[in-house]
């Protein structure tokens, strides 16, 4: 699976329905975690993480995004553990 490589966006603020369709997806039985993201080319796109044990085909996802671009994720093995940045520096 190729690197997902973000842009700025070409417009400040992502479409409404598309952050309504990230809240949405993100109680899918098949989808870990909805969220948003932009394209190489700054469009705004859903980014979603599938569960490992999803059966959505291409099509599937397609037709969840509503003609939205999608950038897919698995969904990784462990939880992200949130740790100080700079631990040097107590932060």
């Amino acid at each position: 699976m190729a690197m997902h490589r973000q842009s700025l966006p070409t417009i400040a603020a992502p479409p409404p329905e598309l952050k309504a369709l990230s809240r949405k997806l993100s109680r899918h039985p098949d989808i870990a975690q909805a969220g948003l993201t932009t394209t190489s080319d700054g469009r705004w796109a859903l980014m979603l993480w599938l569960r490992k044990s999803s059966n959505l085909t291409p099509d599937d996802i397609e037709q969840l995004a509503e003609g939205f671009p999608v950038v897919l994720e698995a969904e990784p093995d462990f939880p992200p553990i949130a740790r100080p940045a700079f631990p040097a520096r107590g932060e």
